[in-house]
């Protein structure tokens, strides 16, 4: 049996997918990266602090738009154009009313922070969920449709566009504002190319009946996305209310590259499974292989990544940003080190919503959000490692809890998903030892460009090595999926 007649796997198609939807993520965040090296090089942590705090409270109203009707969109399996205008419009109006909502919210948030300039800064944002509130459900019916190309080109122009804003505004010395007409710019040239790309353009059509039909499930989906992502996006919020804007701008220049890699992993799993298992939801044995492979592929990637990053912490954020970041690298790698209990977590969450259990999910995310705040506050009162090390322990803490849903609802098996990520830690812990080695060969050592690169090398080769013997059985099924055509 050669490689083009191997036995199929259900999760055929994840693997290229999720692939090449991480080069799609990885040209943006490449953009991004770039954009926010030249921006910290020119700003101070207090501008970061402050745009950190009204761009989460925007993130997060963000999940409303971005999810809810535009998973229902995606699950949906008679699309017709009166049933994506009902849901553009009806999208369109949700962003609206929360634009309104921040924009009302600003003086209260910045009373509670103690910074005056939040307020202008959230009412300057508030527009953003508007265009947001229109572009969920065009960005949802290219997923829909597997286009991902249009989306990494909609994300690449629409950072660089954002970026050439704001790097011309801080040159001319506007400070906070050039992060704010960044995000501005980045929201209204996506939404433009997107209208672009002539996928689908709504139409002059409303259908109450199916919005009917349909509401309950996507407010149960949109919800128990929107309080996963609100433990993330309001902790500057919460950490504005204990600390400085300077100590919120270290943690928000560590949560960035903590997020940049989360897109590049499991966030790209998860978007990658919703479409897999929709089209297995009639297999039931090929429908729970699927899911162990989701989580199995998700730790394959996650792993290495994180503990990677915890440990090329100390001489990445310095050489990148500067030395006047350095109290960003530990929050960096605590947020690193717990990075894979979020992961599991998110990826569980996002199953459940899958196999149509989102008031589940909610439960889960709920949980999660309510732990965050309380371990992080009390951490908080503290300072801002204690804090951190708070958002980490609420996902060890809701991980047993996220596997007990798991199998009640699809009857899995903790033992076999533990059976199957036993390779990826042994590669990952001789990865990491190789990592630390590789940092201290001699003329390598205190110069930060070369411990990274020969870091990221010598422990990507022992990775790949490590689980090619230890897992051949992965090893090929990554590569066949790999290879075979889209």
């Amino acid at each position: 049996m050669n490689e083009e007649t191997a036995e199929r796997s259900p999760t055929e198609g994840l693997v290229r997918n999720a692939f090449w939807r991480f080069l799609e993520i990885a040209g943006a965040e490449a953009v991004a990266f770039v954009v926010m090296i030249a921006m910290a090089r020119l700003l101070l942590p207090e501008a970061y602090g402050v745009v950190a705090i009204a761009s989460g409270c925007v993130l997060a109203c963000q999940s409303l738009v971005y999810h809810g009707l535009a998973e229902t969109v995606i699950r949906d399996r008679q699309q017709d154009d009166a049933r994506l205008s009902t849901a553009f419009w009806t999208n369109t109006a949700v962003g609206t009313v929360l634009m309104l909502l921040l924009a009302l919210l600003a003086w209260p948030a910045s009373r509670l922070t103690e910074e005056p300039l939040l307020t202008p800064v959230m009412i300057a944002l508030a527009p953003v969920l508007l265009l947001m509130g229109m572009m969920g459900i065009l960005q949802a019916q290219l997923r829909r449709r597997m286009r991902f190309r249009e989306l990494a080109l909609r994300a690449v122009v629409s950072i660089a566009a954002g970026g050439g804003v704001g790097l011309t505004m801080a040159l001319n010395d506007a400070g906070v504002w050039s992060l704010v007409g960044l995000q501005l710019t980045h929201a209204a040239t996506g939404l433009l190319l997107m209208l672009s790309f002539g996928a689908w353009r709504p139409q002059r059509a409303f259908r109450r009946s199916w919005l009917a039909e349909e509401a309950r499930q996507a407010i149960g989906i949109a919800l128990a996305i929107t309080v996963e992502r609100l433990n993330r996006f309001l902790t500057p919020l919460l950490l504005g209310v204990f600390l400085s804007s300077t100590m919120v701008g270290f943690f928000f220049i560590a949560n960035r590259l903590f997020a940049s890699l989360s897109m590049l992993t499991f966030m790209s799993v998860n978007e990658m499974g919703l479409p897999v298992l929709a089209r297995l939801t009639a297999d039931r044995e090929g429908y729970e292989d699927a899911v162990y492979g989701i989580m199995r592929i998700a730790s394959l990637i996650c792993m290495p990544a994180f503990i990677g990053l915890a440990l090329l912490a100390d001489p990445l954020v310095p050489w990148l940003f500067g030395a006047h970041w350095q109290s960003s690298v530990a929050p960096l790698q605590l947020m690193a080190g717990f990075g894979i209990f979020q992961a599991w977590t998110s990826v569980i969450a996002q199953l459940l919503v899958a196999h149509g259990a989102a008031g589940q999910a909610m439960r889960l995310n709920l949980f999660v959000s309510l732990s965050l705040l309380a371990f992080a506050g009390i951490g908080a009162s503290f300072g801002l490692l204690p804090a951190v090390a708070g958002i980490g322990l609420a996902y060890v803490v809701a991980l047993p809890l996220a596997v007990r849903a798991l199998h009640g609802r699809l009857h899995l098996r903790a033992g076999r998903m533990l059976r199957g990520q036993a390779p990826v830690f042994a590669a990952t812990a001789l990865m990491a030892a190789t990592v630390l080695m590789a940092g201290r060969l001699p003329g390598i050592a205190g110069h930060p460009m070369l411990v990274v690169g020969t870091s990221l090398i010598a422990g990507a080769a022992v990775y790949v090595v490590a689980i090619a013997a230890m897992a051949p059985d992965l090893a090929r099924r990554v590569a066949v999926d790999l290879r075979r055509p889209a």
